[in-house]
This record gives structure tokens, sequence and C-alpha cells, in this order.
């Protein structure tokens, strides 16, 4: 029933059973350390996590990574977890993590098998430096470090990602150098098919900038946002002619967003959870291919109005 155990505990069946356990490694392609039903021992079960990881070869690997179960573990075992999942990065088939502990940023080099990716985390992505020789990134001194380190795709001249077609952003902190680095995690992803972005802003004075390039993704058929978008400016930068469906919760000006992202020709469906009253006429002006609309205003003192 648990299939998170299930090849440990088939393999502890007998003999016969562990030498055929031990001898795919399609077996052990699934780790997930999400928090368990009953109480367990953090140290050992990240112990059995790098037992697990040597186990798979070089096999793609579906990862769900979450530290809030492991918070009791001592530093340096999770130091060892991370550093092995980071290290097998070539591996990485899908990819959730949800990491409470503060890590030294991570260059993010080639995950040509990755196609789903969810992180929770303030800053997923930060622009390195090609000009540093030890990874080093534009960052005031207060702020988050940020989990990974994305190389310029202008430098790479290929993407890093080919294969990624979903991603998921939580708890994203929407200043400069986080937008700056999701929009150089996103022209790595030239198949993306569905972006989910949850942000926070909290009126920064340094914005995205005019000087970013453009972001194409010819491929986008899906986007999610929460969040408001006059603090967000990465769409100003985003082209995604293809996209189907638009789901915005609390933002105050949907029409913008639209604008900005240049879709109108080709949204079907727009689900807006807003703070204010929308002006209908002209956001169905712009969308001629509109089948399917749905508004959620929640006004002052009262209950929202669908």
């Amino acid at each position: 029933p648990n299939k998170k155990d299930a090849p440990l505990n088939v393999s502890h069946t007998c003999r016969a059973w562990r030498e055929l356990l031990l001898s795919d490694t399609r077996f052990w392609t699934n780790l997930d350390t999400s928090p368990k039903s009953s109480p367990c021992d953090a140290e050992c079960d990240i112990r059995m996590a790098t037992m697990w990881l040597e186990r798979t070869g070089d096999a793609p690997i579906h990862y769900r990574i979450d530290s809030d179960s492991m918070r009791q573990s001592k530093g340096a075992y999770l130091e060892l977890l991370h550093r092995e999942i980071f290290r097998r990065q070539a591996q990485w088939a899908s990819l959730t993590l949800h990491l409470d502990d503060d890590l030294s940023p991570v260059p993010l080099k080639d995950v040509p098998q990755l196609t789903y990716w969810k992180l929770h985390d303030p800053v997923p992505f930060a622009v390195e430096d090609c000009n540093s020789t030890n990874g080093n990134f534009d960052m005031d001194e207060d702020a988050d470090e940020p989990m990974f380190l994305i190389p310029d795709l202008r430098t790479t001249g290929r993407p890093i990602a080919p294969a990624l077609t979903e991603l998921q952003l939580d708890d994203f902190w929407a200043d400069e150098v986080g937008q700056k680095g999701v929009l150089a995690m996103l022209r790595h992803c030239p198949d993306l098919e569905t972006l989910s972005i949850r942000y926070r802003y909290e009126d920064y004075d340094l914005l995205l900038g005019d000087d970013a390039p453009i972001c194409e993704l010819p491929k986008l058929k899906n986007l999610y946002l929460s969040g408001y978008a006059q603090g967000l400016h990465l769409f100003k930068k985003m082209r995604a002619p293809s996209l189907e469906s638009l789901k915005a919760c609390v933002i105050e000006a949907p029409p913008t967003v639209i604008a900005d992202l240049q879709v109108g020709a080709s949204l079907r469906r727009a689900k807006f959870h807003c703070s204010s009253r929308t002006p209908l006429e002209s956001l169905l002006r712009d969308l001629p291919e509109l089948r399917e609309l749905t508004l959620i205003l929640r006004l002052e003192d009262q209950n929202p109005i669908y």
C-alpha cells in the first residue's frame, strides 16, 4: 500500500527478490521524502535516501523532497542529501522541492530529461555571473539567497531544460533579482506548456528594468497567476502567442496582463479573481477567441460575486 517504501520492503522479502530489485535501477527511480503518516527518525531517512539514490544508477529519477519532514535531522545529513540530488541533475525526470534550509546557491547545468518542476522558494533562480570564477550573482546582502544560479542563454547557446513542459513556482519573491532569474530560466524552456506562479510583492524600489530581453514562450498554453499584477514586471518581457488558458487570482488589473503577454488572439479560457470591477467591454473586445470567462469580484465588505 505504501508505494514510497515498496522497493525497500520487497527487497527484504528473500534473497531472490533482493537480487531482482537490485538488478534493475528502475525500481528505485521514485524518491519521496515528504512527511509520512507515522513518526520516523529523520537521520535514518536521509541515510536511506542517499543509499536509495546510489541504486538508481544512471536512470531518470522522480524526486519529491520536503525538508519539513527532516527538520530534526543534523545539518550534515541534509547537506549530504542535497548534494546527492543536485549532483544528479542530468537524471532529473520530475522534481518537487520544498526546502527550508539555508543552502548555498547551486549552478544549474543541464537537465535534459526534466519534464515537471515545482519549487517552493522565495528566490528560486538568479542569473549567474558568467564573468565570475566562483558563481557569483548580483544581489543585496540582506536578501535571500537563490536556490539555483541560471546561465544566460546567450552564453550557453542552447537551452538547458529542453524537455521541461510544466514549471510551478510557489512563494516567489517578486523583486528585481527574482524576476530576472525567472526570465533567465524560462528562456531555457522552449517546450514549456504550463506555467504557475504564486508570488509576493512589497513595494520594492528595484523592479525589473526595461533592458531585460524579451522571453519567447511559443508553446505555452496554460498560465496560472496568484499575486498583484502591478508588482510583477516580467509579464512585459514574456510573449506567449499560443496561450489558451489564463487563471489570475487577486489580480487588480487582468487586462494589463493580457496586453503585456500579447495573447488576445489565442486566449480561449480565462478566470479572474479581482479586487475591483473589471471593464468587461474592453476585455471582451480584445479577446476574439474567448469561449469561457469566469469573474470572481471581491468588493469591500462583501462576499465574492461570481
